[in-house]
């Protein structure tokens, strides 16, 4: 009974390693996000405000693994939001374009912990609506800047070349339109996602 049991634990390494990613595989990743989003606006030496609004937002990765469980690579994403309040409708977009690197650690055979990282710039733009005095008026803007996406989550591997995922990432974006004065945008938020992952060369 205990040999049994015995030799289960020594291969148990070897049964975990089963769901490495291998160097040199390419992976390419599609993920929808909704979340929360935390919004603040700064004009400079003006006036501040802040909004909280739910945001819908995708994303796709490629990743490059220069050694097994470490890949690096292209991010590109999304997010779109709108929202109404008293009269005024708003809708904001932005993008991202940068690095990224990803890590997976396997968990058990078919289930692997991934941590993604990427930052780079960031292009956002909005218009309002504001109804009132007889008339409808729309206003236009677009900023560009910096943000970074930090996230965590779990892959359940239906294939050694297939995965669905699941996971929490926190994102961060300030942008700035350069008028006179320059308004600032800075807007941070937790999102909750769901997406696969298809693993090529693995």
């Amino acid at each position: 009974m205990l040999r049994p049991f015995l030799v289960v634990l020594a291969m148990a390494p070897f049964a975990a390693r089963a769901l490495d990613v291998s160097a040199g595989a390419v992976e390419v990743t599609g993920r929808s996000n909704l979340g929360l989003s935390f919004s603040s606006t700064d004009v400079s030496g003006g006036a501040t405000g802040s909004s909280d609004t739910t945001v819908f937002s995708g994303d796709a990765t490629a990743l490059y693994y220069v050694v097994p469980n470490l890949g690096v690579g292209l991010a590109v994403s999304f997010d779109r939001a709108e929202s109404r309040s008293s009269g005024a409708r708003f809708t904001n977009w932005s993008y991202l374009v940068g690095p990224a690197v990803g890590f997976v650690h396997p968990l058990q055979e078919k289930l692997s912990l991934s941590l993604q990282g990427d930052a780079g710039w960031v292009r956002s733009g909005g218009s309002s609506s504001l109804s009132g005095g007889g008339g409808l008026a729309s206003l236009d803007s677009g900023s560009s800047g910096f943000g970074f996406d930090l996230g965590a989550g779990l892959r359940y591997f239906l294939a050694r070349s297939f995965s669905v995922d699941v996971g929490l990432s926190y994102a961060w974006e300030r942008t700035t339109i350069r008028t006179q004065p320059d308004i600032t945008f800075t807007s941070s938020g937790l999102r909750l996602g769901a997406g696969l992952s298809v693993y090529f060369g693995n």
